[in-house]
């Protein structure tokens, strides 16, 4: 799931760039995030390599700055980068969370005229990209985002939707949080109880249609007798894409997963 760039507004913005920027050139360069409440003198973001400085200037236009409309937007790109001027920088880069047309583009790069300044845009879909690439830093900044398109019923559904290899997956994720609380408060999670067994019983025959496959957590831990029969708790779960029952023996048990 990608940032909704037009939901997430300006602060945000400013600390999902200032996070890529950092991750972009942090083991090469200097970073330095700029707080403008005083002012910025041009600059939101520098980066000094050795002699060389890089200046970004992050602007949250969601529409762009097209000449029909939002006149001032291109008026304040223009005032911005004249300030970074002043810091005389090798590189200039100007980060938006739209894609620009080819007229914006060429506002942009038409600013370089008269300075010994290279240009570049950051627009969304390099962002979207820097995202790709740093997928830990996508899901720190749309874990809120995701809470709120999709409460946890919607999202434990969605995780079933491929079957066991989710129900595994969830139940070890599960689990390796539930070992990080503390001992003596931590209760055993669900189907994931010390001393179970998870079974997988598959049926299936040509004749018979579609193979149905049953999971069940059984106790592997010895138990005395109750009313002649050998205590057993079962979670049960049946896939199954036939909808009549199939009439063939069952096949041998395989056990996939134990703790």
């Amino acid at each position: 799931m990608a940032v909704k760039w037009k939901q997430i507004g300006q602060r945000k913005f400013d600390r999902i760039i200032e996070a890529l920027v950092h991750r972009t050139y942090d083991a090469t360069a200097r970073v330095e995030a700029v707080n403008g409440r005083g002012g910025d003198g041009g600059i939101d973001i520098k980066v000094t390599h050795g002699s060389k400085v890089r200046i970004f200037q992050l602007k949250y236009y969601l529409d762009g700055f097209p000449t029909t409309a939002y006149k001032g937007r291109r008026d304040s790109i223009k005032q911005s980068f004249a300030r970074a001027m002043e810091h005389q920088p090798w590189e200039w880069i100007l980060v938006v969370p739209c894609t620009l047309t080819p007229p914006e583009r060429e506002f942009v790069t038409s600013l370089a005229a008269g300075h010994k300044v290279r240009i570049e845009v950051w627009n969304r879909p390099k962002l979207d990209g820097l995202l790709a690439t740093h997928a830990d830093l996508e899901a720190y900044f749309i874990r809120k985002q995701l809470f709120e398109a999709a409460k946890v019923y919607g999202q434990e559904r969605a995780l079933l939707m491929d079957g066991a290899r989710d129900v595994s997956a969830r139940v070890a994720a599960l689990g390796r949080q539930a070992d990080g609380l503390d001992a003596r408060s931590r209760p055993p999670p669900a189907g994931r109880r010390p001393g179970c067994t998870i079974e997988k019983t598959a049926r299936a025959h040509s004749s018979c249609g579609p193979a149905s496959t049953s999971y069940r957590t059984r106790s592997t831990t010895a138990s005395p007798p109750r009313d002649g029969h050998r205590r057993m708790q079962s979670h049960r779960g049946v896939r199954s894409s036939a909808s009549a029952r199939c009439c063939c023996p069952n096949l041998p048990r395989r056990r996939v997963a134990a703790w």
